[in-house]
């Protein structure tokens, strides 16, 4: 069982980074998200792990969820993240796979 952090950060005009753009998984490991600034994410079309949607305070990571013991394919979310004045939103660029 690993452990994976997804660390998003948004540039200067609403640039998002994620590292890693594209996580792979397995059943069992643990998968959290970190942000410098508040943020909320949600899964699209289905899930892997036991929530459709979390978020975070700034520079604090979510709690770590565990993949799904039924889950399998390819997993896109959306994030929302508030740098104080104003919300950015990518909805749909970042992935997880579970094989």
């Amino acid at each position: 069982m690993a452990s994976y952090l997804i660390n998003i950060t948004v540039g200067g005009g609403g640039n998002f980074t994620y590292s890693p753009s594209t996580l792979r998984a397995q059943i069992t490991d643990k998968i959290y998200w970190k942000c410098p600034k508040d943020f909320a994410l949600m899964f699209l079309d289905g899930t892997p792990i036991e929530m459709m949607e979390t978020h975070g305070k700034a520079g604090i990571a979510t709690p770590k969820y565990q993949v799904s013991p039924d889950a399998k394919g390819h997993y896109h979310y959306a994030v929302a993240v508030w740098n104080g004045t104003r919300v950015f939103i990518d909805s749909g660029c970042p992935d997880i796979v579970i094989n």
